[in-house]
């Protein structure tokens, strides 16, 4: 993130910042489940408390007790407080849930209340029919602007992956931030993107003398 010199308006920022907001609601099924590690046979789902409420209790509560009723004897299922679930499963079971999560990510599309865009469009390949008119929405046709939102929307990281530096920032906010203060007024965009850009620069610092990155 560096300033080109080209002077950008508040009315620019906030165009891109619309942008930005998107590519964190399409990324979001990259990560829900955040992290996912085996331990002691042991498969651990740990994930942000989702924006949209109701989507923890479908993915805590109805989901993963469905998956696992599917695919593990019930006496191995249980789910622990704060967004965690828990198995006892190998680690091809592990694989086999995040697959099939996200391979039937309709599911949690319509669940997060088209907040959660999925990374294969083919998973839900009625996107554009669903969005175009939602009876809860006013008016219901508002979401249908967001149709081509895969075109143009990209992954944390790009042109890389996700990786600590990358985690850090999304989870502190520091791109949210710089377009907040540039919206309100508090920054000018040359001052907000020269902020953000210096706590971006100390951030992935960190995480490079640490060998992560």
């Amino acid at each position: 993130m560096h300033s080109t010199g080209h002077r950008m308006t508040q009315r620019q920022l906030l165009h891109t910042a619309g942008s930005a907001a998107l590519a964190a609601a399409v990324s979001a099924s990259i990560m829900i489940p955040g992290r996912a590690s085996v331990q002691q046979k042991t498969l651990k789902i740990m994930q942000w408390k989702h924006f949209v409420l109701g989507y923890d209790t479908w993915f805590n509560e109805t989901y993963t007790k469905e998956w696992g009723r599917k695919t593990i004897p019930r006496s191995w299922w249980t789910t622990s407080a704060w967004l965690s679930s828990t198995a006892v499963l190998r680690p091809s079971g592990a694989k086999q849930f995040l697959v099939e999560y996200i391979g039937n990510f309709r599911q949690g599309f319509l669940a997060s209340k088209f907040f959660n865009f999925p990374c294969f469009p083919q998973t839900v390949p009625d996107l554009k029919t669903l969005i175009a008119k939602d009876d809860k929405a006013r008016p219901p046709e508002k979401y249908q602007v967001l149709e081509d939102a895969l075109d143009w929307v990209t992954n944390f990281g790009y042109p890389g992956y996700a990786n600590a530096a990358i985690d850090e920032i999304f989870n502190t906010w520091v791109i949210s931030t710089m377009f907040a203060q540039a919206a309100t007024g508090k920054l000018s965009p040359e001052e907000a993107l020269t902020q953000a850009d210096a706590q971006v620069q100390r951030i992935f610092q960190k995480w490079r003398e640490r060998g992560k990155i």
